[in-house]
């Protein structure tokens, strides 16, 4: 809200509007200046005088998914005058309530951080003073933060002359429970002062959404003073009165850069449930010595990390671009008794014997690199490996250099006497998973892999070729007998899997690939489908995907009941497709049923109504006491594409046969209104010397 204000009131200070539309053009701009792909900000009405007291009566602030966040009744009383003098002047900015009905999404665009930069406060055009900031009410609905909370806000803000001094206060309604926080920095000295004090009674917002087994009463606090040169903030948790952690983290000049040194300790115990208590018995403690150098390079002396059954010790150096250009990790996660440790996310039905990772990268301009993760006994309800590892090996080098940085990989996984308590994933998996790779890497170029490859009992999948945007290369996927998948897919499968494929896929979804699969006897538990799919089938030719459209050059699919041959395109651009189907005989789909079938399609014409002529041939058709001889059924038309009606096809249709010896003929005219309702008119049907018309 105050963001949205301020932009508001920066861009009133020189604009004097009086007429309605103008006002609508002006809540227009303004709109599109705060929001992005991924935060849609709407404002309502503006209403009052523009230059002293203006009220919104609504703001919302949606995703891709739609309002997460609405503001009612915001209200600005400033003073343009002082705008103009080069400070914005806030008397007060309230708003009745605000309510929060879900977490936002993700965002999908990330802006990076600018290297080398140094922390200090935003320059802006003018100096900002907000004397009252005020929302009497923040409704935060269930599951955004856990419990669903009722809260006040209010506090004062002053950012000028590179110095900023801010309060605030946030206080429960619906219970006890109220947030404290004084804040003020001085770009020229450098002082920094922060004094942060959470308090809450049991059962309140921080430990439910923590999940703290019993929710007990909690206190934080952060309480620093002093020049970033040499500044030190103390640390401290309370839970029911009793001190749980507590220490300081402290920043230093550092030959032009800040020294970063964070010492944290204490026990936890009571805040996690019996169940994961091996976790953290008998202490954690954190603790980090890091540097920034003023070009942003970061260096780690020291990281060590250690609770109940877990260990970590890290150090090495990140360029300011963020990328690792030496690195020490040792860690390892088990209980001293040898017991199985319970996983976090569940209900203890997910345990672990123990973990070990180990990665070394050296500090030179060409240095190998090398990284082992061990886990054994894993016991999931899903899956089970008493051993499971993953290596990874290569060379790096110049990282520091972001132009001709480069990286040579070689990685293996191994998995062995796999299983599980479900059937269907035992029987999928098989009882081992075998995980190859190797390729480079270099600056501006995407990752390319000379050859990766997933083996288990039941399939084997290999991809060679380049991952950047998409991914690009030659594909492959074997399975001997898709039974396997039968539980799993909770239908009955059957056959031999032979798949390879040339080209790219996209991660949204498009692909150009061409392709060459053989199935033999493939079944998926389908009665009609498995008898068109006896014996061999090959699946070969050329199908892309785009923004515009679909594809196909020489695309077929073939075996001893059927062809199928697809060629052509259908896109905003072009409308030029044309298929053919044989069925040899109709038994296939129905043993009550013999005789073939032909069928034509095409679509051309102009992309937006393209024509469409299908037709249906047959010499003969026996039902077994009856035959439908000279079947000859055909459709003309247009098909215009309709949002409401994806099926929008006007046109004439005709069929001539005989059955029974007897003539039959069909014809009439298909229509589609703007709404997507279809109609048949002129019906005309003769069979033998009945008519019928309508």
């Amino acid at each position: 809200i105050v963001g949205i204000v301020l932009l508001l009131a920066l861009s009133l200070g020189g604009i004097a509007l009086a007429q309605d539309d103008e006002r609508s053009r002006f809540v227009r701009f303004v709109e599109r200046q705060i929001s992005t792909p991924d935060r849609m900000i709407r404002l309502g009405r503006i209403e009052g005088a523009l230059s002293s007291n203006v009220r919104i009566p609504e703001i919302t602030i949606a995703d891709r998914r739609g309002v997460w966040l609405t503001i009612e009744n915001a209200q600005l009383v400033w003073s343009r005058l002082a705008l103009l003098r080069g400070r914005l002047s806030i008397e007060s900015l309230t708003a009745d309530a605000i309510r929060i009905d879900r977490a936002p999404l993700p965002a999908e665009t990330d802006e990076p951080i600018e290297e080398g930069a140094e922390f200090a406060l935003p320059s802006l055009p003018v100096a900002v003073r907000i004397d009252q900031f005020d929302i009497d009410e923040i409704d935060i609905a269930e599951g955004v933060i856990g419990r669903a909370a009722r809260m006040s806000v209010n506090g004062a803000a002053r950012l000028e002359d590179g110095g900023l001094d801010a309060r605030l206060s946030v206080d429960r309604l619906d219970r006890p429970g109220s947030l404290q926080l004084a804040a003020r920095f001085q770009n020229e000295s450098r002082q920094l002062a922060i004094d942060l004090k959470l308090s809450e009674p049991a059962g309140g917002v921080l430990a439910n959404a923590l999940g703290v087994q019993g929710e007990p009463s909690l206190a934080f606090t952060v309480l620093g003073n002093g020049p970033l040169s040499d500044f030190t903030a103390d640390i401290s948790l309370i839970a029911d009165d009793e001190t749980l952690l507590s220490g300081s983290t402290s920043i230093a000049d550092a030959n032009g850069g800040l020294r970063l040194v964070t010492d944290v300790s204490g026990n936890i115990e009571p805040l996690v449930s019996t169940l994961y208590q091996p976790l953290v018995n008998g202490g954690t403690s954190l603790q980090i010595d890091a540097t920034r150098a003023a070009n942003g390079e970061i260096t780690i002396r020291t990281g060590d990390f250690k609770s109940g059954a877990a260990e970590l010790t890290f150090g090495g150096a990140i360029s300011a671009d963020g990328v690792p250009t030496s690195l020490t990790v040792k860690g390892k996660l088990g209980r001293d008794d040898g017991q199985p440790l319970a996983l976090p996310g569940g209900d203890g039905d997910a345990t672990l014997g123990s973990a070990d990772i180990d990665i070394s990268l050296g500090d030179t301009a060409v240095t190998t690199f090398n990284a082992e993760i061990a886990v054994r006994d894993l016991a999931t309800p899903f899956l089970s490996a008493p051993q499971a590892t993953l290596t990874a090996t290569g060379d790096a080098l110049n990282l520091h250099d972001p132009e001709s940085r480069s990286v040579t990989f070689t990685v293996t996984g191994r998995a062995n006497d796999i299983g599980s308590n479900d059937a269907g994933v035992a029987n999928a998996v098989g009882s081992r998973l075998a995980l190859d790779a190797n390729g480079e890497w270099r600056a501006g170029q995407p990752v390319n892999v000379e050859n990766a490859s997933i083996e288990t009992d039941t399939i084997s999948a290999r991809f060679a070729g380049t991952v950047g945007s998409n991914v690009e290369g030659t594909y492959s996927l074997e399975a001997e007998s898709l039974s396997a998948f039968s539980a799993l897919a909770d239908r009955e499968l059957a056959g031999a899997v032979s798949l390879k494929a040339d080209g790219t896929v996209g991660f949204d979804g498009l692909f150009d690939l061409t392709v060459d699969a053989t199935t033999n006897d493939l079944a998926v538990g389908v009665d009609a489908a498995d008898g068109l799919l006896a014996g061999e089938t090959t699946l070969a030719g050329k199908a892309a995907r785009t923004d515009e459209g679909v594809s196909f050059q020489d695309f077929s699919l073939a075996n001893p009941q059927l062809n199928l041959s697809v060629n052509g395109a259908l896109s905003d651009a072009v409308a030029d497709l044309r298929a053919r189907l044989e069925l040899v005989s109709l038994a296939a789909v129905d043993d009550k049923l013999s005789g073939g079938l032909a069928a034509d399609l095409t679509v051309t014409g102009s992309p937006s109504a393209p024509a469409i002529s299908a037709r249906l041939m047959s010499d003969a058709i026996d039902f077994g006491r009856q035959e439908l001889a000279a079947l000859d059924a055909r459709f003309d038309g247009t098909l215009t594409r309709n949002d409401d009606a994806p099926a929008d096809v006007e046109g004439s249709l005709t069929l001539n046969a005989r059955y029974a010896n007897e003539p039959v003929s069909v014809s009439a005219r298909i229509a589609s209104d703007s709404s997507g309702v279809r109609s048949i008119d002129d019906l005309s049907v003769q069979i033998v010397d009945a008519t019928a018309a309508g």
